[in-house]
């Protein structure tokens, strides 16, 4: 499998565990499906994901906002093949 750095993680939203992702993407549509993303290595399926000017992404073993805060900065990437493009564009 091949990954793309498609974003990274801005900060913590809400007490939830939720994160603030700041994408390298074109945009929330190329994402919007994806249902499993990478953090350090490490597999994180995603539980929901939201556009609100910004993307915002619940992520399963992040439960607070305390562990949210621990992936401050740190690059996400998803499976190359699950992320949408447009016809005539490349990565």
């Amino acid at each position: 499998m091949d990954k793309l750095l498609i974003g990274i993680i801005v900060k913590p939203q809400g007490i939830k565990g939720e994160v603030k992702v700041k994408l390298f993407t074109d945009g929330f549509e190329s994402v919007s499906g994806l249902k499993e993303i990478f953090i350090d290595d490490v597999a994180y399926p995603v539980l929901k994901m939201r556009c609100d000017k910004d993307v915002f992404m619940l992520l399963r073993g992040i439960a607070d906002r305390n562990a949210a805060e621990l992936l401050r900065q740190k690059q996400v990437y998803a499976d190359k093949d699950a992320v949408k493009r447009p016809k005539g564009r490349y990565f």
